[in-house]
């Protein structure tokens, strides 16, 4: 039994990872969470970084679950199975550009709608212009927290992964330099 549990152990560790997400995802849909995000991320790249996270988390579970299945690996599978992380990794980067890139979209969007008209300084003027601001704020901060969490979602993943594998080669006597 302990066997089992030793050679499905990234695959395990995945399932659980995978598992506590949906959880969250459930929570956050049904207190409204995504709907909030959905109306006030005008960018709708707050969506788009949590889809690219989804792929990714499955596409780790399946990398876990090919390494499960092994035995034994060599030293080309070693390599492939490091390359199909780095680009995991190199993901998580890319999901805290694009919610950076959101953020400087919301505050472009806060900013020039703001003080674009350069009339005269009414009530209703600047009740007008707090509005608009804050619809670009709500955008910036959503991308931000987006790219955030689902970087480091991605990173976790990427770091368990990374760690399997260093231990899954060097127990095979397959040392790889990466």
């Amino acid at each position: 039994m302990l066997q089992f549990f030793k050679k499905w152990d990234l695959f395990l560790k995945w399932w659980l990872f995978f598992t506590l997400i949906c959880v969250g995802a459930v929570l956050a849909g049904t207190n409204g969470i995504f709907m909030l995000v959905w109306a006030a991320d005008f960018t709708k790249l707050s969506f788009l970084i949590g889809a690219v996270t989804a792929y990714f988390i499955l596409r780790s579970g399946k990398l876990a679950y090919k390494l499960g299945k092994k035995n034994s690996i060599t030293a080309e599978e070693g390599y492939e199975a490091c390359a199909d992380n780095e680009s995991t990794w190199f993901t998580s980067d890319v999901m805290l550009t694009i919610g950076m890139l959101g953020t400087v979209i919301g505050f472009i969007i806060m900013l020039g709608a703001t003080f674009a008209g350069g009339g005269a300084i009414t009530i209703p003027a600047l009740q007008a212009a707090l509005m608009k601001m804050s619809g670009g704020a709500s955008a910036a901060l959503f991308t931000t927290a987006s790219g955030l969490l689902c970087g480091l979602l991605i990173r976790i993943q990427a770091f368990i992964t990374s760690q399997y594998i260093d231990k899954f080669t060097r127990s095979c006597d397959c040392r790889l330099s990466y």
